[in-house]
């Protein structure tokens, strides 16, 4: 049985909601950061360590100096992120759609509902259009602004997330004695969409699933998996 899932935008002028009717066969999510190499390593071996106050600082300092000595060693810049570094998450799916009927016992059957409307769906998320809440720079005259593709929002499983579709391939491998469409491939490109409520909400959704997940880690685990972890090999 398919899981429900939705590429959807209810505010648009008409409300665009396009169910799966079957899972996808792929869904891949990919997130990139943007690091630059940096100068950051002071002039003597122990630098740090030596201007720090207190104990506990020249602890602390001493770290940052032993961590130096791997660039130096290295002969390789340090890493540090770029500002506004961050990528949006970019998600590709790739679904079949086929044509469908149900019989009077409910069952369904492949053949002869037509999947032109969900392919218009598909196919306006990536046109020019109208939503609800662009409607007062169309009365203000400002049309240009407000014809723009929807936005999406995406959900499928644990996955709710509000993005813009840039890229959407329709295949067509089978068609009716008409010549529509019987059978269509879909592969499309979803990229997330950060001033959003979702994005909120998805972020205090991964810092909570997080600590979850520490919380079922053992200490052995945590320790062997620490920077010094060697030291209890």
């Amino acid at each position: 049985m398919a899981l429900v899932g939705y590429i959807a935008n209810v505010l648009a002028v008409p409300p665009m909601v396009f169910k799966f009717q079957l899972n996808p066969t792929v869904i891949s999510e990919k997130r990139t950061y943007e690091y630059q190499e940096v100068e950051q390593l002071g002039k003597a071996m122990l630098d740090k360590a030596g201007a720090a106050k207190g104990f506990f600082g020249t602890i602390a300092g001493f770290g940052e100096d032993v961590k130096e000595w791997g660039s130096l060693l290295t002969d390789t810049k340090p890493l540090q992120p770029n500002t506004h570094g961050g990528k949006p998450r970019v998600f590709e799916l790739e679904f079949v759609l086929d044509a469908k009927w149900t019989d009077d016992n409910g069952e369904t059957r492949w053949g002869e509902e037509r999947i032109d409307l969900d392919l218009q769906i598909l196919r306006s998320f990536v046109n020019p259009g109208i939503v609800l809440t662009d409607l007062g720079d169309v009365f203000g005259g400002k049309l240009t602004e407000a014809w723009k593709p929807p936005e999406v929002s995406f959900k499928y499983g644990p996955i709710s997330m509000t993005g813009v579709m840039t890229d959407l391939n329709i295949k067509i491998v089978s068609f009716l004695d008409d010549g529509s469409p019987w059978r269509a491939e879909i592969t499309c490109i979803i990229k997330e969409q950060s001033k959003s409520y979702s994005a909120v909400v998805q972020t205090a959704k991964r810092l909570l699933d997080t600590s979850e997940a520490a919380l079922k880690t053992s200490l052995g685990d945590i320790a062997a998996a620490s920077p010094i972890g060697f030291l209890f090999d």
